[in-house]
């Protein structure tokens, strides 16, 4: 029961940090006029295990947000669902 719980609340810090890190970028983006921009299109192309707070949070950061819930089959199916995303997320077993 513990390791799943340390497993539930590692998961919850690793959303966290991600939405932190897309958050600056989009801050970096903004420099120029103070307000914060969104990406355009931000796609999952590959499972990224993340909760359900920190998918909906995500749509906060892009005006369209793709998630993929199976592995691109090869390289061209990467590449064709990340074709026109100016952001992407990727799960360690994605091979780029």
């Amino acid at each position: 029961m513990r390791h799943l719980q340390a497993e539930a609340a590692e998961k919850q810090r690793w959303c966290r940090a991600l939405l932190k890190a897309v958050k600056r970028l989009c801050g970096r983006f903004a420099k120029e006029d103070m307000r914060m921009k969104k990406f355009k299109k931000l796609v999952a192309a590959a499972p990224v295990n993340l909760v359900g707070w920190a998918r909906e949070e995500l749509k906060e950061y892009a005006d369209e947000v793709i998630f993929y819930s199976e592995q691109p089959k090869d390289d061209g199916e990467l590449a064709e669902r990340i074709q026109d995303a100016d952001a992407v997320l990727v799960g360690f077993a994605t091979q780029m």
